[in-house]
């Protein structure tokens, strides 16, 4: 026993604990750091007592991991029946915290090979574990943010590729389907020129789960993520401060609204229902900002692009297309016609009387006759037809699939509803408008932009002329 008296006084003034037992399980000897990590009675006096009934009153939570036993070194060259070493962590609440201990019991002999008991050495690795646990959820964080960038990395090359609002919007509630549990989605925008919500698109019919108020539809302002350009958040609507212009037929769960903003001003709302209260923590309400915020940025970015695309291919004043849009378009044409064995014309407009009107009633009321002719075009035109000014008062217009008696057909219509038109403008001004118009079809009257133009136009001065010749006779 003497080596076990030089480990005990070792082992006494060490912060782990110890304890030993003999063959019968009684305990013989342990330490105070034995009584303290296990977070037992001070003072209390275990020596006599059996360890099976002391482990039976300390109360372990769970085994975290049971390391592999191994067996000791041979005695008298047996070891069937010899005990093992094993090493047990463990996780104990000790004052209402959770603590971990790694417990190494390991068998005694002495030199003989005789078996004394069994010496129980405990270390608490409470900041250990709680390292291995922190780092563990840094590790799942870091995979989770990983996935969620992957996501949305997904998400926005979709988003990427649309050139219509509602599609964004669209891929946006699919996106928010597959990775928020939702009983219903929403997705609305406002009109501020009618002083309007609108739903854009939803996830299941409106009605079931949600009824929004008519008052927030017919006055966007009263509604708080609107007016405040802010989330906001129910987790219990049995308990939490409700929107009283939302109704919800549904007695639990809650909702998010969240807003979606270009320049600081609020221009959609993100809705969203679960039936499952105190689902909407942060973040999950985070996700839902980020996916606004995504989308945000891309409508802002398709409005520019229109925007920019508009004033480069529009004539700013009448709103028609401008001359170098109107000549790509004609040269895809061309190329339509040549692989298809299609066919087109063009229409050459000229104003006979703009001048004069310029001349009498001034520059401002000549831009809103030229506004006012080309909406008449588009009132008497196909969709499909391309209206675009050249400059001044001359205009073209291309009209696909049409042959050189479609086109005519076309100028007598236009010039018939032009005589009987009444163009009213500021100050009760009445203006009547005629004009010289020539027509070139493709193949039969050239193969390139420049035949057309020039077979267009020695049309129109030949209409031009004969116009002319006809108010001089009159004279």
């Amino acid at each position: 026993m003497e080596k076990l008296d030089i480990c005990k006084n070792v082992l006494s003034n060490i912060p782990d604990g110890f304890i030993f037992y003999d063959i019968n399980n009684t305990i013989i000897d342990y330490n105070e750091a034995f009584i303290k990590i296990y977070g037992l009675e001070k003072g209390i006096e275990l020596r006599g007592s059996k360890a099976s009934d002391l482990f039976k009153l300390i109360k372990v939570d769970k085994s975290i991991k049971t390391l592999v036993p191994f067996f000791p070194k041979k005695i008298n060259g047996n070891t069937e029946n010899a005990p093992k070493q094993l090493k047990t962590i463990l996780s104990r609440t000790v004052d209402h915290k959770v603590k971990y201990i790694r417990r190494i019991t390991t068998p005694i002999y002495n030199d003989d090979g005789k078996y004394l008991g069994r010496f129980c050495i405990l270390t608490d690795i409470t900041e250990v574990k709680e390292n291995e646990n922190k780092l563990k959820k840094q590790k799942e964080e870091l995979l989770n943010t990983q996935e969620r960038l992957r996501k949305f990395n997904d998400f926005i090359k979709k988003i990427q590729g649309e050139i219509n609002e509602e599609d964004i919007y669209h891929d946006a509630l699919i996106f928010l389907k597959q990775n928020v549990k939702a009983n219903q989605i929403l997705i609305k925008n406002i009109d501020f020129d009618s002083q309007r919500v609108n739903i854009v698109t939803s996830l299941k019919p409106v009605g079931g789960v949600f009824i929004e108020s008519k008052d927030v539809t017919h006055n966007p302002l009263l509604c708080y993520v609107i007016r405040e350009n802010k989330p906001f958040t129910v987790k219990d609507i049995n308990k939490d401060y409700t929107c009283r212009y939302h109704i919800y037929p549904q007695k639990s769960g809650g909702y998010i609204c969240v807003p979606i903003s270009f320049n600081s001003r609020v221009q959609g709302v993100i809705h969203i229902l679960n039936l499952e209260k105190d689902y909407f923590t942060d973040e999950v309400v985070n996700f839902v900002v980020d996916v606004a915020n995504t989308i945000s940025s891309y409508i802002m970015a398709l409005k520019v692009y229109k925007e920019a695309h508009f004033y480069a291919t529009v004539d700013s004043l009448t709103e028609a297309f401008n001359r170098r849009f109107a000549e790509g378009f004609l040269e895809k044409e061309i190329a339509r016609a040549g692989r298809n064995k299609a066919i087109f014309s063009i229409l050459m407009f000229d104003l006979d009387n703009f001048k004069d009107i310029n001349d009498k009633y001034g520059h401002k009321i000549g831009d809103i006759t030229l506004k006012m002719f080309v909406n008449f075009l588009k009132e008497y035109l196909r969709s499909c037809d391309v209206i675009s000014r050249f400059g001044g008062d001359e205009f073209m217009v291309i009209l696909p699939d049409t042959d050189a008696g479609g086109a005519k057909s076309i100028i007598k219509k236009i010039k018939d509803e032009l005589k009987k038109k009444k163009f009213i403008l500021e100050d009760d001004v009445i203006i009547n408008l005629s004009a010289s118009i020539g027509f070139a079809t493709y193949l039969e009257d050239g193969k390139t932009i420049d035949d057309l133009y020039l077979k267009g136009d020695k049309r129109l001065y030949k209409m031009k002329k004969s116009i002319h010749s006809k108010l001089l006779a009159g004279r």
